[in-house]
């Protein structure tokens, strides 16, 4: 199916506000460590790369969540299914590295400054986290699975009820066509009756089962 941009739209919205949720709460907890040490410790300068990380990640995430939706990984044709999650993995880990690379300069802790943007400092980035990375990705594809299946249980329940009521539906249309004619039978069988002994109660009755077959049809 097509992708809609509002979906799109919705799915980046959902995932800055998840990451910078989690920035914010990993900065938080980094803050207090941090005071604890150096009291003149500024929460704008911890919660610098927690943000850079969480904007990274939350160009990523959407991306994942698509991939796991257009190739979920099954068990029939499993080793497909491993080289492609493999290949997924290390282009997410280089996605990440290059974002966070282009946001914010590497920080030197021995000495204490920002190192120049070169290709040794990205593969930097890309060695020296890519644990950290192969986990958040396994992470997301596992939220990405749960979610998929569970938007397909909804769909399934969904299409189940609709049956469901069809089927009830179709059963009183069929015991209606079961019941008209016994009702159109016994209705005239009266009136052809009445019409011995009150023809004007007769032919009033008759213009309201004509009324009532027009209503019907």
């Amino acid at each position: 199916p097509a992708i809609k941009l509002r979906d799109v739209a919705v799915a980046y919205a959902y995932s800055i506000v998840g990451w910078s949720a989690y920035a914010l709460l990993m900065a938080s907890q980094e803050y207090v460590i941090m005071r604890s040490m150096y009291p003149d410790a500024a929460f704008t300068r911890i919660i610098r790369v927690p943000l850079i990380r969480a904007a990274a990640m939350s160009l990523l995430t959407p991306l994942v969540y698509y991939a796991v939706q257009r190739w979920p990984f099954t068990t029939k044709g499993i080793h497909i299914s491993i080289l492609r999650y493999l290949a997924l993995a290390a282009g997410f880990i280089a996605g990440f590295s290059v974002i966070r690379w282009l946001l914010y300069p590497n920080w030197d802790v021995v000495h204490k400054h920002f190192v120049t943007r070169t290709f040794d400092s990205l593969l930097g980035l890309v060695f020296g986290g890519f644990a950290d990375q192969i986990v958040v990705f396994l992470l997301t594809v596992l939220v990405a699975h749960a979610w998929m299946y569970h938007r397909r249980s909804q769909e399934q329940s969904l299409k189940q009820s609709n049956l469901q009521r069809e089927l009830a539906e179709l059963q009183l249309q069929l015991l209606q066509m079961q019941l008209h004619p016994h009702f159109i039978f016994n209705t005239l069988h009266g009136i052809t009756t009445l019409m011995e002994r009150d023809v004007d109660t007769a032919r009033t009755m008759l213009l309201h089962l004509a009324d009532l077959l027009r209503a019907a049809i």
